[in-house]
């Protein structure tokens, strides 16, 4: 992961990483069934799953996926991409 996602979850509470941690790991699994995934308009293979206030976004382009951001949901939260 990208020094900024481990700054992000650095900054969290002990209660939101124990949280947040499992939807990381399920992501990385391919498994997303159950979690809210949404295809990001205008980016191809990039989708987000919502967790609370706090968006994931990740690539997925078949063979692998990858965490490119996670942040709290606010006005900039997909301009960083």
């Amino acid at each position: 992961m990208s020094d900024r996602i481990t700054k992000f979850l650095k900054r969290l509470s002990n209660k939101e990483y124990d949280r947040i941690v499992p939807v990381i790991e399920r992501i990385m699994a391919g498994e997303l069934q159950g979690l809210d995934v949404k295809a990001l308009v205008g980016r191809k293979h990039m989708f987000r799953v919502r967790f609370g206030r706090i968006r994931i976004i990740f690539m997925n382009d078949g063979s692998s996926t990858t965490v490119t951001a996670i942040t709290n949901r606010d006005d900039k939260t997909y301009k960083i991409l």
